[in-house]
């Protein structure tokens, strides 16, 4: 993992890796939400911002 930041209700987790790839995780679960085309973090940091 090279980058994550949290969504702005704490509920959930974005990842991106090696592989480019950006995961959301539900904190909760400890699960993975759903599958992203997004292959950038800091392509949706600004879409997180309140």
């Amino acid at each position: 993992m090279y980058s994550a930041i949290f969504s702005p209700d704490g509920r959930n987790i974005l990842s991106g890796g090696e592989d480019r790839i950006v995961r959301v995780w539900d904190v909760a679960s400890a699960e993975e939400v759903h599958p992203s085309a997004c292959t950038s973090v800091a392509g949706i940091r600004a879409g997180l911002q309140p």
